[in-house]
Protein backbone atom coordinates (compact mmCIF):
# COMPACT_ATOMS: atom_id res chain seq x y z
CA UNK A 1 0.00 0.00 0.00
CA UNK A 2 2.73 2.46 0.96
CA UNK A 3 4.76 1.42 -2.09
CA UNK A 4 1.50 1.78 -4.50
CA UNK A 5 0.98 6.38 -2.54
CA UNK A 6 4.61 6.77 -3.30
CA UNK A 7 4.39 5.47 -6.60
CA UNK A 8 1.57 7.38 -7.36
CA UNK A 9 3.03 10.48 -5.59
CA UNK A 10 6.28 10.31 -8.22
CA UNK A 11 3.85 10.22 -10.90
CA UNK A 12 1.87 12.51 -10.03
CA UNK A 13 4.79 15.01 -9.10
CA UNK A 14 6.32 13.75 -13.03
CA UNK A 15 2.80 14.87 -14.27
CA UNK A 16 2.86 18.29 -13.38
CA UNK A 17 6.32 19.12 -13.90
CA UNK A 18 5.83 18.20 -17.42
CA UNK A 19 2.38 20.33 -17.52
CA UNK A 20 4.59 23.21 -15.93
CA UNK A 21 7.51 22.71 -18.22
CA UNK A 22 5.26 22.95 -21.29
CA UNK A 23 3.40 25.74 -19.85
CA UNK A 24 5.98 28.35 -18.34
CA UNK A 25 9.27 29.24 -19.69
CA UNK A 26 12.01 26.17 -18.30
CA UNK A 27 13.60 26.75 -14.99
CA UNK A 28 16.99 26.82 -13.99
CA UNK A 29 19.07 23.66 -14.26
CA UNK A 30 19.62 23.73 -11.02
CA UNK A 31 16.39 24.06 -9.50
CA UNK A 32 14.93 21.08 -12.21
CA UNK A 33 17.70 19.05 -10.78
CA UNK A 34 16.64 20.25 -7.04
CA UNK A 35 12.81 19.29 -7.87
CA UNK A 36 13.94 16.15 -9.15
CA UNK A 37 15.77 15.23 -6.19
CA UNK A 38 13.28 15.85 -3.60
CA UNK A 39 11.14 12.82 -2.13
CA UNK A 40 7.03 12.81 -2.88
CA UNK A 41 5.87 12.51 1.17
CA UNK A 42 2.25 12.52 2.76
CA UNK A 43 2.21 15.06 6.07
CA UNK A 44 -1.11 15.38 8.90
CA UNK A 45 -1.10 18.07 11.03
CA UNK A 46 -0.49 17.78 14.98
CA UNK A 47 -3.78 18.13 16.79
CA UNK A 48 -5.80 18.36 19.54
CA UNK A 49 -8.25 15.92 20.42
CA UNK A 50 -8.80 12.33 22.32
CA UNK A 51 -6.01 9.59 22.10
CA UNK A 52 -7.59 6.07 23.27
CA UNK A 53 -6.00 3.33 23.96
CA UNK A 54 -7.50 -0.08 23.59
CA UNK A 55 -6.61 -3.86 24.19
CA UNK A 56 -7.97 -6.23 21.11
CA UNK A 57 -9.45 -9.45 21.85
CA UNK A 58 -11.67 -12.01 20.10
CA UNK A 59 -14.82 -13.99 20.58
CA UNK A 60 -18.25 -15.12 19.80
CA UNK A 61 -21.66 -13.50 19.68
CA UNK A 62 -23.78 -15.54 22.24
CA UNK A 63 -27.16 -15.32 23.49
CA UNK A 64 -27.90 -14.30 27.43
CA UNK A 65 -30.07 -17.29 28.00
CA UNK A 66 -30.72 -20.48 26.48
CA UNK A 67 -32.98 -22.67 27.88
CA UNK A 68 -34.15 -26.21 27.18
CA UNK A 69 -37.78 -26.35 27.31
CA UNK A 70 -39.18 -29.99 29.23
CA UNK A 71 -42.50 -30.89 30.19
CA UNK A 72 -43.08 -31.45 34.10
CA UNK A 73 -45.35 -34.08 33.58
CA UNK A 74 -45.73 -36.90 30.91
CA UNK A 75 -47.81 -37.51 28.18
CA UNK A 76 -48.52 -37.31 24.40
CA UNK A 77 -48.21 -34.22 22.64
CA UNK A 78 -52.08 -33.19 21.43
CA UNK A 79 -51.45 -29.36 20.22
CA UNK A 80 -48.17 -27.62 19.05
CA UNK A 81 -48.75 -23.86 19.05
CA UNK A 82 -45.36 -22.44 17.79
CA UNK A 83 -42.93 -23.05 15.08
CA UNK A 84 -38.66 -22.82 14.72
CA UNK A 85 -38.29 -18.51 14.68
CA UNK A 86 -41.52 -17.77 16.73
CA UNK A 87 -41.03 -14.80 19.32
CA UNK A 88 -42.06 -16.03 22.38
CA UNK A 89 -43.05 -14.17 25.79
CA UNK A 90 -42.56 -15.49 29.45
CA UNK A 91 -45.59 -18.36 30.00
CA UNK A 92 -46.67 -18.36 26.09
CA UNK A 93 -47.98 -22.04 25.92
CA UNK A 94 -45.87 -23.99 23.06
CA UNK A 95 -47.42 -27.36 23.24
CA UNK A 96 -50.39 -28.99 24.78
CA UNK A 97 -50.35 -32.40 26.39
CA UNK A 98 -53.40 -35.15 26.23
CA UNK A 99 -55.14 -34.47 29.60
CA UNK A 100 -57.90 -37.21 29.36
CA UNK A 101 -55.74 -39.42 32.23
CA UNK A 102 -54.67 -36.03 34.24
CA UNK A 103 -58.58 -35.17 34.28
CA UNK A 104 -59.11 -38.60 35.57
CA UNK A 105 -56.93 -38.34 38.53
CA UNK A 106 -58.61 -34.84 39.60
CA UNK A 107 -61.55 -35.89 39.63
CA UNK A 108 -60.43 -39.12 42.16
CA UNK A 109 -58.30 -36.60 43.94
CA UNK A 110 -61.83 -34.90 44.49
CA UNK A 111 -63.72 -37.76 45.57
CA UNK A 112 -60.69 -38.91 48.28
CA UNK A 113 -61.00 -35.50 49.80
CA UNK A 114 -64.95 -35.00 50.01
CA UNK A 115 -64.65 -38.86 51.47
CA UNK A 116 -62.17 -37.44 54.12
CA UNK A 117 -64.19 -33.95 55.05
CA UNK A 118 -67.17 -36.26 55.38
CA UNK A 119 -65.17 -38.64 57.97
CA UNK A 120 -63.86 -35.79 59.60
CA UNK A 121 -67.40 -33.92 59.78
CA UNK A 122 -69.04 -37.29 61.10
CA UNK A 123 -66.18 -37.81 63.93
CA UNK A 124 -66.45 -34.11 64.86
CA UNK A 125 -70.47 -34.14 64.77
CA UNK A 126 -70.57 -37.40 67.02
CA UNK A 127 -72.99 -39.84 66.77
CA UNK A 128 -76.65 -39.96 66.33
CA UNK A 129 -78.97 -39.58 69.48
CA UNK A 130 -81.19 -41.99 68.02
CA UNK A 131 -78.48 -44.72 67.83
CA UNK A 132 -76.99 -44.16 71.55
CA UNK A 133 -80.02 -44.52 73.08
CA UNK A 134 -80.28 -47.96 71.50
CA UNK A 135 -77.31 -49.14 71.96
CA UNK A 136 -77.69 -47.65 75.66
CA UNK A 137 -81.14 -49.66 76.07
CA UNK A 138 -79.00 -52.99 74.82
CA UNK A 139 -76.82 -52.50 77.40
CA UNK A 140 -79.34 -52.03 79.88
CA UNK A 141 -81.44 -55.03 78.58
CA UNK A 142 -77.84 -57.38 78.60
CA UNK A 143 -77.67 -56.28 82.08
CA UNK A 144 -80.79 -56.86 83.16
CA UNK A 145 -81.04 -60.61 81.74
CA UNK A 146 -77.53 -61.15 83.51
CA UNK A 147 -78.18 -60.09 87.28
CA UNK A 148 -81.57 -62.35 86.45
CA UNK A 149 -79.75 -65.57 85.73
CA UNK A 150 -76.97 -64.56 88.40
CA UNK A 151 -79.85 -64.02 91.05
CA UNK A 152 -81.77 -67.61 89.97
CA UNK A 153 -84.70 -67.48 88.27
CA UNK A 154 -87.76 -64.80 88.36
CA UNK A 155 -90.46 -64.89 91.22
CA UNK A 156 -93.31 -65.50 88.72
CA UNK A 157 -91.91 -68.60 87.24
CA UNK A 158 -90.74 -69.75 90.35
CA UNK A 159 -93.97 -69.39 92.32
CA UNK A 160 -95.27 -71.04 88.81
CA UNK A 161 -93.60 -74.06 89.05
CA UNK A 162 -94.39 -74.51 92.91
CA UNK A 163 -97.93 -74.11 91.75
CA UNK A 164 -97.57 -76.83 89.46
CA UNK A 165 -95.72 -79.15 91.90
CA UNK A 166 -98.81 -78.47 94.66
CA UNK A 167 -101.42 -78.94 92.07
CA UNK A 168 -99.38 -82.81 91.27
CA UNK A 169 -99.39 -83.41 95.31
CA UNK A 170 -103.21 -82.92 95.54
CA UNK A 171 -103.66 -84.82 92.54
CA UNK A 172 -101.69 -87.59 94.41
CA UNK A 173 -103.63 -87.51 97.08
CA UNK A 174 -106.64 -87.03 95.77
CA UNK A 175 -106.06 -90.46 94.03
CA UNK A 176 -104.78 -91.79 97.05
CA UNK A 177 -107.86 -90.35 99.06
CA UNK A 178 -110.18 -89.00 96.78
CA UNK A 179 -111.97 -85.70 98.64
CA UNK A 180 -114.93 -83.11 98.24
CA UNK A 181 -112.40 -80.43 97.14
CA UNK A 182 -110.62 -82.47 94.66
CA UNK A 183 -113.97 -83.50 92.66
CA UNK A 184 -114.67 -79.92 92.90
CA UNK A 185 -111.48 -78.78 91.27
CA UNK A 186 -111.90 -81.12 88.32
CA UNK A 187 -115.42 -79.26 88.03
CA UNK A 188 -113.72 -76.31 87.70
CA UNK A 189 -110.99 -77.82 85.29
CA UNK A 190 -114.37 -78.82 82.82
CA UNK A 191 -115.53 -75.06 83.15
CA UNK A 192 -112.52 -73.42 82.55
CA UNK A 193 -111.39 -75.75 79.18
CA UNK A 194 -115.47 -75.17 78.25
CA UNK A 195 -114.78 -71.65 78.63
CA UNK A 196 -111.64 -71.70 76.53
CA UNK A 197 -113.56 -73.41 73.25
CA UNK A 198 -116.65 -70.76 73.70
CA UNK A 199 -113.91 -68.24 73.34
CA UNK A 200 -112.03 -69.97 70.78
CA UNK A 201 -115.02 -70.25 68.81
CA UNK A 202 -116.53 -66.45 69.30
CA UNK A 203 -112.99 -65.07 68.86
CA UNK A 204 -110.87 -62.80 71.10
CA UNK A 205 -111.95 -59.81 72.57
CA UNK A 206 -110.93 -56.09 70.84
CA UNK A 207 -108.97 -55.12 73.76
CA UNK A 208 -106.74 -58.01 73.18
CA UNK A 209 -106.07 -57.68 69.65
CA UNK A 210 -105.33 -53.95 69.69
CA UNK A 211 -102.65 -54.84 72.78
CA UNK A 212 -101.19 -57.33 70.06
CA UNK A 213 -101.04 -54.83 67.76
CA UNK A 214 -99.52 -52.79 69.75
CA UNK A 215 -96.67 -55.01 70.37
CA UNK A 216 -96.24 -55.74 66.76
CA UNK A 217 -95.64 -51.67 66.24
CA UNK A 218 -92.82 -51.80 69.54
CA UNK A 219 -91.61 -54.92 68.25
CA UNK A 220 -90.81 -53.07 64.92
CA UNK A 221 -89.32 -49.97 66.20
CA UNK A 222 -87.20 -51.78 68.06
CA UNK A 223 -86.03 -54.31 64.87
CA UNK A 224 -85.45 -50.67 63.35
CA UNK A 225 -83.24 -48.96 66.31
CA UNK A 226 -81.23 -52.55 66.24
CA UNK A 227 -80.73 -52.28 62.57
CA UNK A 228 -79.21 -48.25 62.83
CA UNK A 229 -77.07 -49.23 65.46
CA UNK A 230 -75.90 -51.93 63.70
CA UNK A 231 -74.95 -49.94 60.79
CA UNK A 232 -73.27 -47.25 62.55
CA UNK A 233 -70.84 -49.50 64.35
CA UNK A 234 -70.39 -51.86 61.37
CA UNK A 235 -69.56 -48.95 59.07
CA UNK A 236 -65.91 -48.59 60.93
CA UNK A 237 -65.01 -51.88 59.88
CA UNK A 238 -65.36 -55.18 61.72
CA UNK A 239 -65.21 -55.79 65.51
CA UNK A 240 -66.50 -57.65 68.95
CA UNK A 241 -69.41 -54.61 68.75
CA UNK A 242 -70.06 -54.86 64.95
CA UNK A 243 -70.72 -58.92 66.00
CA UNK A 244 -72.98 -58.32 68.95
CA UNK A 245 -74.73 -55.42 67.28
CA UNK A 246 -76.16 -57.83 64.37
CA UNK A 247 -76.85 -60.26 67.48
CA UNK A 248 -79.14 -57.67 68.73
CA UNK A 249 -80.94 -56.73 65.40
CA UNK A 250 -81.34 -60.36 64.38
CA UNK A 251 -83.08 -60.73 68.01
CA UNK A 252 -85.23 -58.35 67.18
CA UNK A 253 -86.38 -59.17 64.12
CA UNK A 254 -87.28 -62.51 65.76
CA UNK A 255 -89.56 -60.22 68.03
CA UNK A 256 -91.14 -59.07 65.09
CA UNK A 257 -91.79 -62.34 64.20
CA UNK A 258 -92.72 -63.24 67.55
CA UNK A 259 -95.44 -60.33 67.87
CA UNK A 260 -96.56 -60.59 64.17
CA UNK A 261 -97.63 -64.22 64.81
CA UNK A 262 -99.58 -63.76 68.35
CA UNK A 263 -101.75 -60.90 66.26
CA UNK A 264 -102.08 -63.41 63.65
CA UNK A 265 -103.14 -66.13 65.86
CA UNK A 266 -105.72 -63.16 67.82
CA UNK A 267 -107.01 -62.61 64.08
CA UNK A 268 -107.41 -65.38 62.27
CA UNK A 269 -110.36 -67.64 62.38
CA UNK A 270 -109.79 -70.93 64.59
CA UNK A 271 -108.58 -73.63 62.49
CA UNK A 272 -110.02 -77.41 62.84
CA UNK A 273 -106.68 -78.20 64.59
CA UNK A 274 -107.06 -75.46 67.48
CA UNK A 275 -110.93 -76.95 67.77
CA UNK A 276 -109.62 -80.28 67.64
CA UNK A 277 -107.14 -79.60 70.64
CA UNK A 278 -110.00 -77.58 72.99
CA UNK A 279 -112.59 -80.05 72.38
CA UNK A 280 -109.99 -82.33 73.59
CA UNK A 281 -109.30 -80.65 76.82
CA UNK A 282 -112.70 -80.30 77.65
CA UNK A 283 -112.81 -83.95 77.47
CA UNK A 284 -109.81 -84.85 79.55
CA UNK A 285 -111.34 -82.41 81.38
CA UNK A 286 -114.19 -84.73 81.86
CA UNK A 287 -112.49 -87.73 82.21
CA UNK A 288 -110.17 -86.44 85.35
CA UNK A 289 -113.33 -85.08 87.11
CA UNK A 290 -114.99 -88.75 86.71
CA UNK A 291 -112.04 -90.35 88.21
CA UNK A 292 -112.23 -88.05 90.88
CA UNK A 293 -115.50 -89.31 91.75
CA UNK A 294 -113.93 -92.89 91.43
CA UNK A 295 -111.21 -94.36 93.46
CA UNK A 296 -107.78 -94.74 91.35
CA UNK A 297 -105.89 -97.42 90.40
CA UNK A 298 -102.24 -98.93 91.03
CA UNK A 299 -101.54 -97.05 87.44
CA UNK A 300 -103.19 -94.21 88.04
CA UNK A 301 -101.22 -93.62 91.53
CA UNK A 302 -97.89 -94.31 89.64
CA UNK A 303 -98.58 -91.49 86.90
CA UNK A 304 -99.60 -89.12 90.01
CA UNK A 305 -95.97 -89.70 91.73
CA UNK A 306 -94.56 -89.57 88.44
CA UNK A 307 -96.11 -86.02 87.73
CA UNK A 308 -94.98 -85.38 91.46
CA UNK A 309 -91.19 -85.85 90.56
CA UNK A 310 -91.57 -83.93 87.32
CA UNK A 311 -92.77 -80.60 89.41
CA UNK A 312 -90.05 -80.48 91.80
CA UNK A 313 -87.60 -81.16 88.87
CA UNK A 314 -89.53 -78.20 87.26
CA UNK A 315 -88.98 -76.18 90.67
CA UNK A 316 -85.69 -76.37 90.30
CA UNK A 317 -84.97 -75.77 87.31
CA UNK A 318 -87.34 -72.55 87.89
CA UNK A 319 -84.99 -71.72 90.95
CA UNK A 320 -81.60 -72.02 88.75
CA UNK A 321 -82.72 -71.91 85.65
CA UNK A 322 -79.26 -70.73 83.64
CA UNK A 323 -76.12 -73.43 83.88
CA UNK A 324 -72.63 -72.28 84.87
CA UNK A 325 -71.28 -71.69 81.38
CA UNK A 326 -74.36 -70.38 80.47
CA UNK A 327 -74.14 -67.88 83.01
CA UNK A 328 -71.04 -66.79 81.62
CA UNK A 329 -72.11 -66.16 77.90
CA UNK A 330 -75.03 -64.64 79.32
CA UNK A 331 -72.20 -62.48 81.55
CA UNK A 332 -70.02 -61.82 78.27
CA UNK A 333 -72.88 -60.65 76.00
CA UNK A 334 -73.53 -57.78 78.85
CA UNK A 335 -70.43 -56.55 78.67
CA UNK A 336 -70.26 -56.50 74.77
CA UNK A 337 -73.61 -54.60 75.45
CA UNK A 338 -71.84 -52.35 77.53
CA UNK A 339 -68.82 -51.93 75.23
CA UNK A 340 -70.72 -51.03 72.52
CA UNK A 341 -72.79 -48.82 74.13
CA UNK A 342 -69.56 -46.97 75.60
CA UNK A 343 -68.45 -47.26 72.01
CA UNK A 344 -71.51 -45.65 70.34
CA UNK A 345 -71.61 -42.99 72.70
CA UNK A 346 -67.93 -42.22 72.54
CA UNK A 347 -66.77 -43.84 69.14
CA UNK A 348 -63.55 -41.40 68.55
CA UNK A 349 -60.29 -40.90 70.34
CA UNK A 350 -58.48 -37.53 70.37
CA UNK A 351 -55.76 -39.61 67.71
CA UNK A 352 -59.11 -40.91 65.40
CA UNK A 353 -59.72 -36.95 64.58
CA UNK A 354 -55.94 -36.03 64.36
CA UNK A 355 -55.61 -39.02 61.74
CA UNK A 356 -58.66 -37.72 60.49
CA UNK A 357 -57.63 -34.18 60.11
CA UNK A 358 -54.03 -35.24 58.64
CA UNK A 359 -56.26 -37.52 55.73
CA UNK A 360 -57.93 -34.25 54.82
CA UNK A 361 -54.67 -32.63 54.62
CA UNK A 362 -53.55 -34.92 52.40
CA UNK A 363 -56.19 -35.41 50.15
CA UNK A 364 -56.04 -31.50 49.31
CA UNK A 365 -52.49 -31.55 48.85
CA UNK A 366 -53.18 -34.28 46.70
CA UNK A 367 -55.88 -32.76 44.60
CA UNK A 368 -53.51 -29.50 44.43
CA UNK A 369 -50.90 -31.96 42.88
CA UNK A 370 -53.04 -33.45 40.74
CA UNK A 371 -54.50 -29.88 39.71
CA UNK A 372 -50.73 -28.37 39.03
CA UNK A 373 -50.02 -31.62 36.83
CA UNK A 374 -53.17 -30.52 34.36
CA UNK A 375 -52.38 -27.21 34.60
CA UNK A 376 -48.48 -28.71 33.53
CA UNK A 377 -49.91 -30.47 30.57
CA UNK A 378 -49.90 -26.72 28.60
CA UNK A 379 -45.91 -26.53 28.34
CA UNK A 380 -45.53 -22.76 28.08
CA UNK A 381 -41.90 -20.87 27.81
CA UNK A 382 -40.43 -20.17 30.89
CA UNK A 383 -38.63 -16.99 29.24
CA UNK A 384 -38.99 -14.16 26.47
CA UNK A 385 -37.05 -15.50 23.69
CA UNK A 386 -37.19 -16.54 20.16
CA UNK A 387 -37.08 -20.74 19.42
CA UNK A 388 -34.29 -21.74 18.46
CA UNK A 389 -35.36 -24.86 16.95
CA UNK A 390 -38.25 -26.70 15.64
CA UNK A 391 -40.89 -28.49 19.06
CA UNK A 392 -41.31 -32.12 18.77
CA UNK A 393 -44.00 -33.08 16.46
CA UNK A 394 -47.49 -33.66 16.71
CA UNK A 395 -48.03 -36.87 19.08
CA UNK A 396 -44.45 -37.52 20.48
CA UNK A 397 -44.19 -39.01 23.90
CA UNK A 398 -42.32 -36.96 26.32
CA UNK A 399 -41.43 -37.30 30.21
CA UNK A 400 -39.37 -34.35 32.18
CA UNK A 401 -36.50 -36.05 31.09
CA UNK A 402 -37.90 -34.76 27.48
CA UNK A 403 -36.35 -31.56 25.64
CA UNK A 404 -39.43 -30.28 24.18
CA UNK A 405 -37.70 -27.03 22.18
CA UNK A 406 -34.80 -24.87 22.85
CA UNK A 407 -35.85 -20.97 23.35
CA UNK A 408 -33.31 -18.18 23.48
CA UNK A 409 -33.14 -14.71 24.98
CA UNK A 410 -33.03 -11.95 22.24
CA UNK A 411 -30.40 -10.40 24.20
CA UNK A 412 -27.15 -11.31 23.26
CA UNK A 413 -23.43 -10.80 24.58
CA UNK A 414 -19.88 -11.02 23.58
CA UNK A 415 -18.03 -13.94 25.09
CA UNK A 416 -13.84 -14.03 24.74
CA UNK A 417 -10.92 -15.22 26.36
CA UNK A 418 -8.45 -12.46 28.04
CA UNK A 419 -4.71 -13.95 28.42
CA UNK A 420 -3.99 -13.51 32.29
CA UNK A 421 -0.87 -11.11 31.18
CA UNK A 422 -3.64 -8.56 30.24
CA UNK A 423 -5.78 -9.54 32.93
CA UNK A 424 -5.22 -6.11 35.29
CA UNK A 425 -6.19 -3.82 32.79
CA UNK A 426 -9.42 -5.24 32.23
CA UNK A 427 -12.55 -3.89 34.91
CA UNK A 428 -16.30 -4.30 35.04
CA UNK A 429 -17.73 -1.66 33.12
CA UNK A 430 -15.16 -0.68 30.48
CA UNK A 431 -16.67 0.38 27.16
CA UNK A 432 -15.92 -2.61 24.50
CA UNK A 433 -16.03 -2.04 20.72
CA UNK A 434 -17.27 -4.42 18.92
CA UNK A 435 -16.83 -5.34 15.11
CA UNK A 436 -18.59 -8.03 13.30
CA UNK A 437 -18.03 -9.13 9.92
CA UNK A 438 -21.62 -8.65 8.82
CA UNK A 439 -21.49 -4.72 9.80
CA UNK A 440 -18.04 -4.20 9.02
CA UNK A 441 -18.87 -0.16 8.64
CA UNK A 442 -21.04 -0.59 12.19
CA UNK A 443 -19.20 -0.95 15.13
CA UNK A 444 -21.29 -1.48 18.01
CA UNK A 445 -20.67 -0.23 21.63
CA UNK A 446 -21.20 -2.29 25.30
CA UNK A 447 -19.67 -2.57 28.39
CA UNK A 448 -17.43 -5.28 30.09
CA UNK A 449 -20.44 -7.10 32.32
CA UNK A 450 -18.49 -10.10 33.97
CA UNK A 451 -14.62 -11.07 34.31
CA UNK A 452 -14.69 -14.76 35.24
CA UNK A 453 -12.95 -15.33 38.64
CA UNK A 454 -10.42 -18.34 37.98
CA UNK A 455 -8.33 -18.95 35.05
CA UNK A 456 -8.59 -21.88 32.14
CA UNK A 457 -5.64 -23.55 33.56
CA UNK A 458 -5.29 -25.16 30.09
CA UNK A 459 -5.37 -21.77 28.06
CA UNK A 460 -4.28 -19.89 30.95
CA UNK A 461 -7.09 -17.34 30.03
CA UNK A 462 -10.06 -15.76 31.49
CA UNK A 463 -14.00 -15.72 29.97
CA UNK A 464 -15.30 -12.31 29.90
CA UNK A 465 -18.77 -11.09 29.17
CA UNK A 466 -19.31 -7.90 27.12
CA UNK A 467 -23.08 -6.51 27.19
CA UNK A 468 -23.90 -4.76 23.89
CA UNK A 469 -26.10 -1.60 24.14
CA UNK A 470 -29.69 -1.96 22.99
CA UNK A 471 -28.76 -1.01 19.25
CA UNK A 472 -27.24 -4.47 18.70
CA UNK A 473 -30.38 -6.40 19.27
CA UNK A 474 -31.60 -8.23 16.27
CA UNK A 475 -27.81 -7.07 14.38
CA UNK A 476 -26.08 -9.37 16.51
CA UNK A 477 -26.66 -13.20 16.34
CA UNK A 478 -25.87 -16.30 18.25
CA UNK A 479 -22.56 -17.54 17.26
CA UNK A 480 -20.92 -14.70 14.93
CA UNK A 481 -17.22 -14.16 15.31
CA UNK A 482 -16.86 -10.63 16.95
CA UNK A 483 -13.82 -8.76 17.33
CA UNK A 484 -13.38 -6.96 20.07
CA UNK A 485 -11.71 -3.72 21.27
CA UNK A 486 -11.46 -2.77 24.96
CA UNK A 487 -10.77 0.43 26.02
CA UNK A 488 -8.15 0.90 28.62
CA UNK A 489 -7.58 4.30 28.74
CA UNK A 490 -8.41 8.02 27.11
CA UNK A 491 -6.76 11.01 27.04
CA UNK A 492 -8.74 14.50 26.20
CA UNK A 493 -7.46 17.64 24.23
CA UNK A 494 -3.92 16.36 23.85
CA UNK A 495 -1.50 17.13 21.18
CA UNK A 496 -1.50 13.77 19.27
CA UNK A 497 -0.16 12.73 15.70
CA UNK A 498 -0.97 9.62 13.99
CA UNK A 499 0.98 6.57 14.74
CA UNK A 500 2.51 6.37 11.33
CA UNK A 501 4.17 9.83 12.29
CA UNK A 502 6.38 8.46 14.69
CA UNK A 503 9.79 7.00 13.79
CA UNK A 504 10.72 3.79 15.23
CA UNK A 505 14.54 4.43 16.21
CA UNK A 506 15.45 1.30 17.81
CA UNK A 507 15.58 1.77 21.22
CA UNK A 508 16.48 5.68 20.72
CA UNK A 509 14.36 9.06 21.58
CA UNK A 510 10.98 9.17 19.74
CA UNK A 511 11.19 11.31 17.07
CA UNK A 512 8.88 12.88 13.99
CA UNK A 513 9.48 14.24 10.98
CA UNK A 514 8.51 17.82 10.21
CA UNK A 515 8.53 19.25 7.05
CA UNK A 516 9.49 22.70 6.70
CA UNK A 517 10.67 24.80 3.97
CA UNK A 518 10.57 21.55 1.61
CA UNK A 519 13.07 19.60 3.87
CA UNK A 520 12.70 16.75 6.45
CA UNK A 521 13.32 17.51 9.83
CA UNK A 522 13.40 15.43 12.02
CA UNK A 523 12.25 16.35 15.41
CA UNK A 524 13.08 14.12 18.76
CA UNK A 525 9.72 13.92 20.93
CA UNK A 526 8.37 12.90 24.37
CA UNK A 527 5.55 10.05 23.61
CA UNK A 528 2.65 10.03 26.38
CA UNK A 529 -0.31 7.77 26.08
CA UNK A 530 -0.09 5.70 22.75
CA UNK A 531 -3.56 4.59 20.91
CA UNK A 532 -4.73 2.93 17.89
CA UNK A 533 -4.30 5.26 15.59
CA UNK A 534 -3.05 8.51 17.12
CA UNK A 535 -0.03 8.97 19.88
CA UNK A 536 0.22 11.58 22.62
CA UNK A 537 3.21 14.62 22.12
CA UNK A 538 4.12 15.43 25.28
CA UNK A 539 7.05 17.59 24.03
CA UNK A 540 9.18 18.05 20.43
CA UNK A 541 6.30 19.88 18.75
CA UNK A 542 3.23 22.46 18.27
CA UNK A 543 0.06 22.28 17.37
CA UNK A 544 -0.22 23.07 13.31
CA UNK A 545 3.24 21.28 12.75
CA UNK A 546 3.00 18.95 9.71
CA UNK A 547 4.58 15.85 10.30
CA UNK A 548 5.49 13.40 7.41
CA UNK A 549 3.54 10.01 7.62
CA UNK A 550 4.26 6.82 6.85
CA UNK A 551 7.57 8.30 5.89
CA UNK A 552 9.96 6.21 3.40
CA UNK A 553 13.68 6.51 4.76
CA UNK A 554 14.54 9.85 5.06
CA UNK A 555 17.73 11.45 6.25
CA UNK A 556 17.56 14.65 8.68
CA UNK A 557 17.29 17.88 6.07
CA UNK A 558 16.55 15.80 2.97
CA UNK A 559 14.32 17.79 0.41
CA UNK A 560 10.75 16.43 -0.02
CA UNK A 561 7.99 17.53 -1.72
CA UNK A 562 4.24 17.22 -0.36
CA UNK A 563 1.63 15.39 -2.28
CA UNK A 564 -1.82 15.95 -0.06
CA UNK A 565 -2.29 17.06 3.19
CA UNK A 566 -3.78 14.59 5.41
CA UNK A 567 -6.62 15.95 8.04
Amino acid sequence: MLYSVNLFARFSAIAVLGFAACAAPAATPSAARQEARATQVRTAPVTRGDVIATLSFTGDVRSEAAVAVVPRVAGRIAKVHLEFGASVRAGDPIVDLETDALNTVVRQADASLATARARLDQMRAGPRADVVAQAEANARAAKARADAASAGGRAALVAQAQAGLDVATLRLDALRNPRAEMIAIADANIAAAQARLDALVKGARPEQIEAARLGVAQATEAAAGAARQRDGICAFGPSSGCETARAAAVQAEGGVYAARAALAGLTAPPTDENLAQSRAALETARQQAALARSPAGTHDIAQAENAVVAAQAALEIARRPVAGADQVAIDAQAEGAKATADLTTNPFTPQDLTQAEAAVTAAEAALELARANLRDAIVRSPIAGVLADSPLPLGSMVSPATTIVQVISPRVEVVFAADEARLPALTIGQEATIDVVAYPARPFVGTIATIAPTVDTRTRTVQVRAIPTEDALGRLLPGMFAEVQIIIHRRSGVLRVPVSALLRTGGQQDAVLVAQGGQARRTPVRVGLRGVDSVEIVQGVDEGDAVIVDAPSLNDGEAIAVAAARS
